[in-house]
C-alpha cells in the first residue's frame, strides 16, 4: 500500500499526477499550515505567457494569526475568476487544444466556494478524472483524525492511518524527511524522480519545464497529457 502526501496546489504541474498514479492513496494536505506571508504552490502556479514562464497567482485574505490552507479565503473571488479567465484566453486562446480543455479550467472558475483548498481540490479531482487517474484515491486530510503532529512525524502518522506500507517522497525530499522514523515504523520510503518528456509548446522557442498541467493540456489535449501521465509515449 502506496501512501503520496501533497498540499492541494493550485493547478498542479505534471509530476503531481504522476504522483497521484504510482500511489494507492493520495493525501490532500489540506489541514498544513498557510504561509504567514508571501504565497506557496497552493496559491500560484507557473503558466506560459509571450514564450516566457509567469506566475498565475490567487489573491488571499489573510486575517491575524495562523490558518489552515482549507480556512484560506480568496480575495474578491468572482472578480480573480473574470481575471484569471482573461489571462488564459490571451495566452492559451490559439493552442490547438483551448477549445477542449478550456470548458474544464471554467468549471473550477465558477466554483461559488470562496475557500482556497476546496477550489483547488475540485480542480485536481476534475483533471484527474479526465486523465484516467481514480480519484477514489484521493482522501483530505481533514477527513482523517487529527494528531497535532508536524514535519515527518505527520507524514509517518498519516502514512499509518491509512494502513501503508510504503511512502512515496517527491523528488528532493530526502533534504528534510527523517528516514529513521519511517523505518521505525516498519514503512518503507521510496523518492519519485519524475522528468517530463519535453512536449512542443505552442510560443515558446524551447521547452519550458515545470509549468502547470494546463500549459500540457492546451498544448497536448487530454489524450495526449495523459499519455505523458502514464508514460505511454
Amino acid at each position: 500500500m502506496i501512501i503520496a502526501i501533497h498540499q492541494p496546489n493550485l493547478f498542479p504541474w505534471l509530476g503531481y499526477f504522476s504522483k497521484m498514479v504510482a500511489a494507492d492513496r493520495f493525501v490532500l494536505l489540506d489541514d498544513a499550515q498557510f504561509p504567514k506571508s508571501g504565497g506557496g504552490w497552493s496559491n500560484r502556479v507557473k503558466i506560459q505567457a509571450g514564450g516566457q514562464a509567469t506566475w498565475l497567482t490567487i489573491p488571499v485574505r489573510r486575517p491575524s494569526g495562523v490558518q489552515t490552507i482549507r480556512n484560506v479565503e480568496i480575495q474578491d473571488a468572482s472578480r480573480w475568476s473574470t481575471k484569471t479567465a482573461r489571462t488564459l484566453q490571451q495566452n492559451y486562446g490559439k493552442h490547438p487544444f483551448f477549445g477542449e480543455v478550456f470548458p474544464l479550467v471554467k468549471d473550477g472558475l465558477n466554483d461559488p466556494s470562496p475557500f482556497l483548498a476546496e477550489r483547488n481540490c475540485t480542480w485536481i479531482r476534475a483533471i484527474a478524472q479526465r486523465l484516467d487517474i481514480d480519484t477514489s484515491r484521493l482522501v483530505l486530510e481533514s477527513s482523517l483524525p487529527s494528531s497535532g503532529l508536524l514535519g515527518t512525524e505527520r507524514l509517518v502518522r498519516l502514512t499509518k492511518e491509512l494502513n501503508g506500507t510504503t511512502y512515496l517522497s517527491g523528488d528532493g525530499s530526502d533534504g528534510y524527511l527523517e528516514e529513521d522514523l519511517f523505518q521505525s515504523e516498519d514503512i518503507g520510503l521510496r523518492y519519485m524522480d519524475y522528468k517530463c518528456t519535453p512536449y512542443d509548446q505552442k510560443g515558446a522557442d524551447e521547452f519550458i519545464p515545470g509549468l502547470s498541467v494546463i500549459d500540457a493540456l492546451f498544448n497536448l489535449g487530454i489524450d495526449g497529457t495523459s499519455q505523458l501521465i502514464w508514460g505511454r509515449q
